[in-house]
């Protein structure tokens, strides 16, 4: 029999365990991961990596360094947690407010479970600082649930399904990308599933990817700048420190090592042809998704439902703009994925916003700025379009993307953000862009707002030309920022306020008396000869 006490605390189960009610509040710490790993890998035999008397269902021999979290489902944490049947977490948890958790993982069960902890760990120690690695807790469905019950999952019900509750209480989401093959993550339902539910009802919720580099070093791509990366950009752009390098420059140089080859594979997904580990796992999902009732008695399963094919697309289109950046960056050998990352972009249902955060990308040349015109749809839907192509100062020309830009025709509000774009030497492409959006009826008559950020771009020359024809477009409000800071005056009249329309005067309802109308009515006429008076 095996001796758990290293996992609790040195005391047996029955004493360590901390109930906790709500799945959704079982999130396992680092440090918890940590002690797992270390109690198998004390285990192993130190020249073949085997762990004696570990063997898979199929009879296989285990070893430490490719143990999967199924094997240690069967091996550890049923086996731990059998004499009370609670969950993994709640067995080895100090106190029950520390297992909160703030992200929740999304991964494959099959990947070795080192690897696991490696991107965990470096994802905590990114987005959360703390070398001791207590501060972070992660929900992780093996982990939180208890095993030893029978669970469906409830999928057709949001009020009791795991995945949506525990998503509720977190911050994010992690992506853990396997380096499997074509990466398996985007092949299991189960993890197009938890993706799918962010989209759908917590969008707002981050999505970061963490993978292993070929040193075995974890690697992050993150939804906007961390903690340390934004009080960078704010004090720069607080203080005068000439140039030093952004939270953008640093969200670069922290990704450049991510192997954004691998995630190619989002752009494959296909939630009807996901695997899962029974058939019947993979109906229940795509029934939960299509919203179909098993019990119903006119239910019928199929793959031909449309909502299937529209989450694939959003779920390629969220993962394409974490990945854009770096595509971009890498450069050489990574052109053709950087088409596929835009193609998919372009591709999300009725998209109304696209935000292009490009800022810190040094290496960007024109070539790259010629490929996001293909990040765009015709006639398209984008209403708002945010292009930030800030310290990108080796580009000297984005005459393709305007050009494409001229063609989507559904423009309501557009931004660029040129600062310290050293490289472009002429506004004459962005006055012949504006010279589109013309007085009177046309193309252009439903833009409403356009800025211009040319800050720093010292070597533009002058701005004459754009200025006036800034002024004759055909938008209602226009901002164009000069390479000084400064607001280049356009039109006096933009702030004047119109004037408030002419109350309607008071009119008899319908429903009075007799006797109130006539009340009404002397009430009006006293009110007439006063104003005369």
């Amino acid at each position: 029999m095996q001796d758990f006490s290293e996992l609790t605390h040195g005391v047996p189960v029955a004493e360590s365990v901390r109930w906790i009610p709500l799945e959704e509040h079982r999130g396992i710490m680092v440090k918890q991961l940590e002690v797992l790993a270390d109690y198998i890998n004390k285990r192993r035999n130190t020249k073949t990596n085997a762990v004696p008397g570990w063997f898979d269902s199929f009879g296989g021999q285990i070893y430490a360094n490719t143990i999967n979290l199924r094997n240690i489902l069967e091996l550890v944490s049923k086996p731990l947690t059998q004499p009370v049947k609670c969950s993994y977490v709640e067995a080895v948890s100090h106190h029950v407010a520390a297992q909160m958790p703030s992200w929740f993982a999304s991964h494959w069960w099959g990947e070795p479970f080192v690897d696991f902890v490696q991107c965990i760990k470096g994802h905590s120690a990114t987005r959360v600082p703390d070398l001791c690695g207590v501060t972070a807790a992660y929900w992780v469905c093996a982990f939180a649930k208890n095993q030893h019950v029978s669970d469906t999952y409830a999928l057709a019900s949001l009020e009791e399904n795991s995945f949506f509750k525990a998503m509720r209480v977190c911050q994010g989401v992690v992506l853990v990308v396997d380096k499997t093959g074509p990466s398996s993550v985007f092949q299991r339902i189960w993890c197009c599933y938890e993706l799918g539910i962010l989209l759908q009802h917590f969008p707002e919720l981050t999505i970061d990817c963490a993978a292993l580099d070929a040193s075995g070093e974890c690697c992050l791509l993150t939804e906007g700048l961390t903690g340390q990366e934004s009080r960078i950009q704010g004090l720069l752009e607080s203080t005068d420190c000439g140039d030093l390098r952004s939270g953008h420059g640093t969200k670069v140089k922290r990704e450049e090592k991510f192997p954004v080859q691998i995630m190619r594979g989002a752009m494959r997904i296909k939630i009807v042809e996901a695997q899962a580990t029974t058939d019947q796992d993979r109906i229940d999902i795509l029934d939960g998704i299509a919203g179909r009732d098993q019990k119903s008695p006119w239910y019928e399963f199929s793959v031909n439902e449309p909502v299937y094919g529209v989450l694939d697309r959003y779920l390629r289109a969220r993962l394409a703009r974490t990945s854009l950046r770096q595509a971009i960056h890498q450069g050489e050998g990574h052109t053709g994925l950087t088409a596929e990352f835009a193609a998919a972009i372009a591709d999300e249902p009725n998209q109304e916003a696209l935000n292009l955060n490009l800022a810190g990308l040094w290496k960007m040349k024109n070539d790259d700025v010629d490929a996001l015109a293909d990040c765009f749809a015709i006639p398209g839907t984008v209403k708002k379009l945010v292009v930030n192509f800030r310290d990108c100062y080796q580009i000297t020309s984005v005459g393709g993307l305007l050009d494409r830009l001229e063609q989507v025709e559904s423009l309501q509000y557009i931004s660029f953000d040129f600062s310290k774009c050293r490289g472009l030497r002429s506004a004459q492409e962005i006055t012949d862009f504006v010279s589109t959006f013309k007085k009177g009826k046309g193309k252009g008559a439903q833009l409403k707002n356009m800025t211009l950020n040319l800050c720093g771009c010292d070597n533009i020359g002058a701005l004459d030309s754009l200025a006036e024809t800034l002024t004759a477009a055909n938008i209602f409000d226009v901002t164009l920022i000069s390479p000084d800071g400064s607001t280049v005056p356009l039109r006096e009249d933009k702030n004047i306020q119109p004037k408030a329309a002419a109350k309607p005067k008071p009119k008899p309802k319908k429903w009075m008396s007799v006797t109130a109308r006539m009340a009404w009515a002397q009430k009006a006429m006293k009110r007439q000869g006063s104003k005369a008076a």
